[in-house]
């Protein structure tokens, strides 16, 4: 839903006023313009961004003059003072213009406090349109192009009989055909007398066009259906003769308006304090609150502003159109988007603010929140695109589709600005031209599926791949279907595409989301069920033999024996402990490094003498390879300490028997440390598996052993963080050799 339409509900969507030729223009009880269709825009040659949120004289162009202008604005003031207005004329260069006003007010309702505006309807009435005569030379064309966009289309006579209906409308209503020579009432709902209420009833009275939303039809999954009835007048007499209605699927639209609501509010503020500008006034505009970035786009401390009024800092010719905007703070749903000039210290600037105001148990305004950013430059872009360029007619009415319309030689009669834009052409380098030589590259199945249409299938994908020159792909859903002349024959083909990339997108980048969820909880169990098992173990120690101590008489030995096993399980959960703080850290980017001088021969002594108790105890032995290099390296001692540890625990884990060497050298200005064992081995489908965090949880492992797994994870994580890297060279059942390698920095004692 467009934001005009969410903001003025009693309007019809942009996307069906677009159909029209007549220009049409909404403008609010003030004289703002608060919506414009595309006829609008070429009828001005200002585009709807332009205009909206801009007064009517901003409408000033060849085609209305100031003097036009004047007269718009004195139909507003007859409609809010409760007149009825009437439809009038307008002079412009090389014509006249009949203007049909409409005045909105709430439904029933003849509060002035209701009134909503007008709605202005500008119809060229100095010779035919181009849609016109393009509607008398080939209904078979319109028949194609009717059919390719994704609303139903269906006209009535003034008994409501229906006369024609698109394919759309045919599958919707599939159990009832045919349709075309039934009443709408029966062929769409299956009654016997006229809909109450009815818009289409409602336009052939009054004669102006009307909208509703209404049920979908019933077993299907549409849900809710948009419905535009559209007055068809008889050229000679004026008389209402039949009406056009437009059909709209918004059963998702509708689902996501309902979950728009609930969240809206929720987290409204939350995403508006998201931006650059914030500041708290109170009902007298005086500052209570101004955030740095305030502060520091005006050149102000925030001494200076709190307490003075926010006016003097907006350009003058602003003041009075914000203070009309800020006015709507006082009423539901006391909230109002204003656009300004302001003196900053970078010069005049444009600020685009939406405020909130905040009230009071009595219901008065208490406090005003205002949210801004800076726009300049998309006020200038702005500027630069009004200056710049004119807008493109269109043939086939705008639609959020791409759609282009080929001669039986596949030439190019006519394209949407969509297509202009999805495929990156020019529209005046296309019409014209042959498909093939627009697009040289089109792969073979793309000409199979044209020849196909021109044979008289309709073909269609929900999802397709097209790649760009510049070998990007984008996802589109298309439909190619024929089109026929007036004597039945097949004038050419209609091309439907609507780019899915986005969506498309979405739906991988959710699958790859779901593999990773998938295996993080994988880890996640695994990690629990090890760290389970791993705490369990030692603790059980500790308040086994802390029970054992409780009994009177214990023997020495076996008091010392106690003492010592509640060492050792206390040491053991210490290390466990230890290991995920370290891995935690590492995970959160918080570990430092802090390199100094550290004497190599020192470290690694200190794991020897460490780890010189273990090994005896396991019957291995644990020796010194060679002699040690006497030199000092720039690094971060503790973290060498630690990964040279870990691999000398590791290996001391897994050898039974025989030795555990430690050793260092250099090679090439670098340090190499090398620890080599005569344990089990690994083989080379799991060496890169035991470098993975939580290697051990994974109970299919037959070689794990009591540890949590995460030791070589931290030790090739420090290695990475000293700029050096750790190797492995190993066989099942023959031993192992890990190698740390650290980058020069050394100099000889």
């Amino acid at each position: 839903m467009s934001d005009s339409t969410k903001a003025n509900p009693g309007i019809i969507s942009p996307d069906l006023l677009d159909l029209l030729s007549d220009a049409i223009c909404h403008a609010g009880p003030g004289g703002e313009i608060v919506f414009a269709n595309k006829a609008m825009a070429e009828l001005t040659g200002i585009t709807r961004e332009e205009m909206r949120g801009r007064p009517l004289n901003f409408l000033e162009c060849p085609a209305i003059s100031s003097a036009c202008i004047g007269m718009l604005l004195r139909v507003i003031e007859e409609a809010a003072a409760g007149n009825e207005v009437f439809p009038f004329d307008l002079s412009r260069n090389g014509g006249e213009l009949e203007v049909s006003p409409f005045a909105l007010k709430g439904e029933g309702s003849a509060k002035k406090e209701d009134f909503r505006g007008v709605v202005f309807v500008f119809r060229n009435i100095t010779g035919d349109t181009v849609v016109k005569r393009l509607l008398m030379e080939s209904r078979q064309l319109l028949d194609g192009v009717f059919d390719s966009i994704q609303d139903g289309i269906c006209v009535l006579s003034g008994d409501l009989t229906i006369r024609y209906v698109n394919n759309v409308m045919n599958s919707w209503y599939s159990h009832n055909l045919p349709l075309e020579g039934k009443r709408c009432y029966e062929a769409y709902h299956g009654k016997a007398s006229v809909c109450e209420p009815c818009p289409t009833v409602r336009c052939l009275t009054t004669g102006k066009t009307e909208k509703d939303v209404v049920p979908g039809p019933e077993g299907s999954p549409i849900e809710w259906i948009e419905l535009f009835s559209y007055p068809i007048r008889d050229v000679r007499t004026g008389q209402i003769s039949g009406v056009v209605e437009f059909v709209r699927d918004i059963t998702q639209r509708r689902n996501a308006e309902k979950a728009l609501e609930v969240s809206e509010e929720k987290y409204r503020l939350l995403v508006e304090n998201q931006t650059d500008l914030v500041v708290k006034v109170d009902n007298q505009g005086r500052f209570m609150y101004v955030s740095p970035s305030y502060c520091r786009m005006f050149g102000k401390q925030e001494s200076e502003l709190l307490g003075s009024s926010f006016e003097p800092l907006i350009h003058e010719e602003d003041v009075e159109h914000t203070r009309k905007e800020m006015e709507k703070l006082g009423t539901p749903p006391h909230s109002c988007y204003l656009e300004q000039r302001a003196k900053t210290q970078y010069g005049w600037r444009w600020l685009g603010w939406q405020d909130t105001a905040v009230l009071n148990d009595k219901g008065e305004i208490e406090y005003v929140i205002g949210v801004g950013r800076d726009i300049t430059d998309r006020k200038e872009a702005e500027r630069a695109l009004y200056h710049s360029h004119e807008l493109l007619k269109y043939i086939i009415e705008h639609n959020r589709s791409a759609v282009a319309v080929h001669d039986r030689d596949l030439r190019y009669i006519y394209v949407s600005q969509s297509y202009l834009r999805d495929y990156n052409v020019i529209e005046k380098d296309v019409i014209g031209k042959h498909h093939y030589e627009v697009f040289p590259d089109l792969p073979k199945k793309w000409k199979e599926v044209h020849q196909r249409a021109l044979r008289g299938e309709v073909l269609s994908a929900s999802d397709d791949p097209y790649y760009r020159d510049d070998g990007s792909v984008e996802w589109t859903r298309w439909e190619c279907r024929p089109w026929y002349d007036i004597e039945g024959k097949i004038g050419g083909i209609v091309i439907y595409t609507e780019v899915i990339t986005e969506q498309k997108n979405m739906e991988l980048e959710l699958i790859k989301a779901k593999e990773r969820a998938e295996e993080s909880d994988r880890l996640k169990s695994a990690f629990l069920a090890n760290m389970s098992h791993e705490i369990r173990t030692p603790m059980n120690g500790i308040l086994g033999f802390a029970e054992l101590l409780k009994e009177p008489m214990i023997p020495g030995e076996r008091h010392k024996h106690y003492i010592e096993m509640i060492e050792k399980s206390g040491r053991r959960m210490l290390g466990i402990i230890n290991d995920i703080i370290d891995i935690s850290k590492i995970e959160s980017g918080e570990v430092k490094v802090s390199k100094r001088p550290t004497d190599i021969r020192e470290v690694l002594t200190d794991v020897y003498d460490f780890f010189k108790p273990e090994a005896d105890a396991k019957g291995i032995s644990l020796e010194m390879s060679g002699k040690l290099p006497g030199a000092t390296l720039e690094t971060d001692g503790d973290k060498l300490y630690a990964i040279i540890s870990n691999l000398v625990k590791n290996a001391i884990k897994y050898t039974d028997h025989g030795r555990v060497m430690i050793g260092c050298r250099t090679d090439g200005g670098c340090f190499e440390f090398v620890v080599s064992d005569t344990g089990i081995g690994i083989s080379p489908d799991r060496q890169k598996a035991i470098f993975k965090r939580f290697v051990q949880a994974d109970i299919s492992d037959r070689m794990a052993r009591q540890g949590a797994g995460l030791g070589l994870s931290i030790a090739k994580a420090y290695a990475g963080l000293l700029g050096g890297e750790i190797g492995l060279k190993s066989r099942a059942g023959e031993g192992s050799t890990f190698s740390l390698v650290l980058p020069s920095g050394i100099s000889d004692n």
